[in-house]
């Protein structure tokens, strides 16, 4: 099944793609000499916050939905009965 999407939902997740292969790329060098200062973070070792952001980029992605979230609880409750309705 082929959707069609949005201009911005294909730009969104083109841009998503172009960080993600940019942390991996930047994942790959030797970051051992490289902190993060403990203002900043208790986490000092940078390879651990770049798999964090590549993870958070990944779900994102994956996330990424073309069309409004509801907006009132009321639709929210509409949705979830339409879906309980339709589990046998």
């Amino acid at each position: 099944m082929t959707e069609n999407h949005s201009k911005t939902y294909e730009e969104a997740q083109e841009i998503f793609q172009q960080i993600k292969l940019k942390f991996l790329e930047l994942s790959k060098l030797d970051l051992s000499n490289l902190h993060v200062h403990n203002d900043w973070s208790l986490i000092p070792h940078v390879q651990d916050h770049l798999s964090f952001l590549i993870d958070q980029i990944s779900g994102l992605s994956e996330s990424l939905k073309d069309s409004p979230p509801p907006e009132t609880s009321s639709e929210v409750k509409s949705i979830k009965d339409s879906f309980s309705e339709s589990i046998p």
